[in-house]
């Protein structure tokens, strides 16, 4: 096997490792990310030859095969190449800035069971019917909700995790009222749930089981030659947030003869209110979490499903399941090497007319 040393060493020097794109791939704008290749000798080498350095970043789909005789499946979704001359003539280290220019419809890291898409840097060398990889180095790529200004990224960095809330029915006379965060930036971080439960005399809170889902749906990445499911469903926590004691029905029948612990009496209604806190993912789950996404490639969506079932002094059960979007982002942090926010222009229809 041919063997290669290079007597040169390489960094690769990124101003951040993590590129944020504002929205969607429709509404997202290119991103540049600044750096710097440093290739150096020790201070007692010889070497004065010119000689060519190569550089490429590339966004790599890689898909499991599931047949044991097959490959994996990979693919080049974008790449980028740079080429450098050295020379070690005069100095014993080189720098050589470069940009790299990202569009905005630029699919998000991901790393699912069959499915991963990487964005890497590699610097290498040609040689006789090869390349020698010298170094690598990776990088992440996110999507964060679409705010229409320039300062979107300080703006993600400084947004308090505030709750929504979300009122409807769930039988005759039967009113809920649930907050919750719809916008999540730490996914190793329990989210906060408040529900709040309206009902008559004759009704009472039998169970309330929370759980998140993520759906991940392939647009164009599924293709007819990939052995790919057009959507991936997975449940990522689940949690029984309140269950009933009682169990035989002279125990519910009885259990109607006074309040719940746990609401007020008032006016012939009973105010039922739990808090709760869900975990976004449980420990068996960790693998398939992923933050939430939407370009041309896969849409990742989040929802929060609260299953609240009720029961009557007829010891009949009323289910209903809500089903809340949600959204979970990485958090952008506030760094002296970020870099100027890109800049936009925004119009008001109202205006132009």
């Amino acid at each position: 096997m041919f063997l290669h040393k290079p007597k040169y060493s390489v960094k690769i020097n990124l101003e951040r490792d993590e590129v944020f794109f504002n929205g969607s791939a429709e509404e997202s704008e290119p991103q540049k990310l600044q750096g710097v290749v440093e290739v150096s000798v020790p201070l007692d080498s010889k070497s004065t030859s010119l000689f060519p350095l190569h550089m490429s970043l590339t966004c790599n789909l890689k898909i499991k095969s599931k047949d044991l005789f097959s490959t994996n499946y990979s693919h080049i979704l974008f790449k980028l190449n740079w080429s450098f001359k050295c020379s070690f003539k005069t100095h014993k280290t080189l720098k050589f800035p470069f940009v790299a220019k990202l569009p905005g419809d630029l699919p998000v890291s991901l790393d699912l069971d069959d499915l991963k898409i990487n964005y890497q840097f590699r610097a290498y060398e040609e040689c006789p019917l090869m390349q020698f990889t010298i170094i690598t180095k990776d990088i992440s790529v996110f999507r964060l909700s679409r705010i229409p200004r320039p300062e979107y990224i300080f703006t993600h960095a400084n947004t308090p995790e505030a709750l929504t809330k979300v009122k409807g029915r769930l039988a005759e006379d039967c009113a809920y009222s649930l907050s919750y965060p719809t916008t999540w930036y730490d996914m190793n971080k329990a989210m906060p749930i408040k529900l709040r439960l309206t009902l008559n005399q004759n009704q009472r809170v039998h169970s309330v089981i929370y759980s998140i889902r993520q759906a991940v749906s392939l647009g164009t990445l599924k293709q007819n030659d990939m052995d790919l499911k057009s959507e991936y469903q997975y449940q990522l926590s689940t949690q029984d947030a309140y269950i009933m004691a009682t169990r035989t029905s002279t125990e519910l029948l009885e259990h109607f003869n006074y309040p719940q612990n746990n609401s007020n009496q008032n006016d012939n209604l009973l105010s039922f209110k739990l808090v709760s806190s869900l975990q976004p993912y449980i420990s068996s789950q960790k693998k398939f979490a992923n933050l939430s996404s939407n370009n041309f490639e896969i849409n990742i969506n989040h929802y929060l499903l609260a299953q609240i079932t009720i029961i009557d002094s007829d010891v009949e059960l009323i289910s209903k399941v809500i089903r809340l979007p949600l959204t979970f982002l990485k958090r952008p942090k506030l760094d002296s090497n970020l870099g100027p926010p890109p800049k936009y222009e925004e119009f008001n229809l109202n205006m132009i007319r």
